[in-house]
């Protein structure tokens, strides 16, 4: 169902879409939205001065001091440090995608345990695994994802929108449109669903003066004032093109605008502090000069610096006196500091991490919100998939199965989590055998799919070629992994080449290649290992 479920006629579906854009609370929303998102670009000028003359409204004159200093509070917001730290590490490194389809899944060798000595074996591509890559190339996916993800804390909802764009060469896109940007007719069945959306297509002087509105089955453009529907167009993609990328909100509603109302406030409360120590380190950086006398006899228009004399005349009892403004600026950035450490640590960021003073020891709670925006972007990554199998039918070289889906790694999750700690984990679950190695390679590769014949054989490679190290490490008496002051893994390998190789009389690789006989029965050995044969 559509639009239809609440009018009858394409009138009716214009008429609900121009009351939509036009209704207060929405331009109200939309207005909170575009705040946020500029707040997240630091285009804070206007914002802040705004802000100001706010709390200064009973008092303007002080607003007015501060405002000649805005051009010089500079440097990142608190909002985009928070959003930045949340989000860089989901496409820090490109994630693998692999499409299939489910009869190739089901028929795959990836089911089947791989021989001794094979590598593990993902499910194979599908041919559409081309089409997807080219598809992706095109519309720049990962960096537009990127963006998705970092503009997800200040808007609460983006929407992807992936189209095929018509002309002599053909090419797909895929923009960011972030809530400022949309409107949308909520389900009242299901209020959290969207049944249509709503951008602007054209805009004069900041005003939009045409929208487009999508639903399921059509599109149409029209004027926000009066007029029926526009380029009506009929598509048969049998869902509305667009990918919604949401944090959690309020039950029951689709918009929330309390999503992130801590962060502008504070990103504000910060940028005031930062506007208020340029004034005061500004006009505060000299000593003034007071006079206390006949101000009769005081000449005017003279300058005050240091390299002029003041001419005074006047009774004897004439004073000039110095007036030291300089203040300690400590307590505000104190002040400072400890509201945007206390705003932080809602998100998981801790001062140091906050400050790019390390953190790696205090992540854990940043560990955890990182895990919730991957689950966000993995879920945007298999919509972004649908949608554009349903959209590429209208691109001539890259088409998709309707029944072909996605695999998604995204970007080796362990990058993004405090390895070492990660390690001690799985160790100590292991011993006390909550899990096993299987368990610890199928949460590191999600595109094994949950195969545990897929995982152990992971693991027989990995054992196999580790085995096959030691070998080559005992023959050659080189150092073993855990005591690098001795040449050999075992007593006997240290007696027999130790002490020349200790002593300097002889490399370690001549001692290798005497105690094979020659570098070509080692390499002999290195093979029959890996094949899994005996030393």
């Amino acid at each position: 169902m559509g639009l239809e479920l609440l009018v009858a006629d394409e009138q009716g579906m214009v008429d609900l879409a121009r009351a939509t854009v036009r209704a207060e609370a929405d331009k109200q929303r939309r207005y909170t939205v575009e705040r946020r998102v500029r707040l997240y670009y630091d285009d804070y000028r206007t914002i802040l001065r705004d802000h100001i003359y706010g709390i200064h409204a009973d008092a303007p004159e002080a607003a007015s001091a501060l405002e000649p200093f805005l051009p010089f509070v500079g440097g990142s917001s608190f909002l985009k440090r928070v959003a930045d730290e949340r989000a860089r590490p989901l496409y820090a490194r490109d994630p693998l995608r692999r499409i299939v389809r489910p009869s190739e899944l089901e028929a795959s060798p990836a089911r089947e345990a791989p021989l001794p000595g094979e590598r593990p074996r993902l499910p194979p591509p599908s041919p559409d695994q081309a089409a997807w890559e080219g598809l992706a190339a095109e519309m720049d996916v990962n960096r537009v994802l990127d963006q998705a993800m970092r503009l997800l804390t200040p808007s609460a909802r983006v929407f992807l929108y992936p189209r095929v764009i018509q002309g002599e060469e053909p090419t797909a896109a895929l923009d960011v449109l972030t809530g400022d940007m949309v409107s949308v007719i909520p389900d009242p069945r299901q209020p959290g669903r969207a049944l249509a959306l709503i951008y602007a297509l054209e805009s004069r002087n900041g005003a939009a003066t045409k929208y487009a509105c999508w639903d399921n089955r059509r599109s149409f453009a029209f004027s926000p004032e009066h007029g029926p529907a526009l380029d009506l167009r009929i598509h048969d993609f049998g869902l509305l093109p667009f990918v919604e990328i949401a944090q959690r909100g309020r039950p029951g509603t689709y918009w929330d605008i309390t999503v992130g109302a801590d962060l502008e406030a504070q990103t504000l409360n910060s940028l005031s502090l930062d506007l208020v120590i340029t004034y005061k380190a500004w006009t505060q950086r000299h000593i003034q000069l007071a006079f206390k006398g006949d101000v009769d006899g005081f000449p005017r228009n003279q300058i005050l610096n240091e390299k002029s004399i003041l001419y005074i005349g006047g009774n004897s009892d004439s004073l000039l006196l110095p007036i030291d403004l300089q203040g300690d600026f400590r307590q505000l950035l104190d002040v400072q500091a400890s509201n945007e450490a206390r705003a932080a640590a809602a998100y998981g960021i801790s001062r140091e991490r906050l400050n790019q003073k390390g953190g790696v020891e205090t992540d854990d709670g940043l560990h955890e919100r990182v895990d919730e925006m991957a689950q966000i972007a993995y879920r945007a990554e298999v919509d972004l998939f649908r949608v554009t199998k349903a959209i590429s039918r209208e691109h001539p070289q890259y088409h998709l199965s309707p029944d072909s889906r996605t695999i998604v790694d995204l970007g080796y999750l362990h990058a993004r989590t405090n390895r070492k700690t990660q390690l001690e984990l799985y160790d100590m679950e292991v011993k006390q055998g909550l899990r096993s190695g299987v368990d610890s390679v199928l949460e590191d590769n999600p595109e094994y799919g949950g195969d545990r014949a897929v995982a152990l054989a992971h693991i027989e490679e990995r054992t196999r070629e580790q085995a096959a190290i030691y070998e080559i490490q005992k023959i050659t008496n080189s150092p073993n992994r855990n005591d690098l002051s001795k040449p050999g893994q075992t007593a006997e390998d240290n007696g027999r080449m130790g002490p020349m190789v200790r002593d300097g009389t002889m490399t370690r690789d001549e001692a290798g290649e005497k105690a094979m006989g020659g570098g070509s029965k080692l390499r002999a050995l290195a093979r029959r290992v890996l094949r899994g044969g005996n030393a």
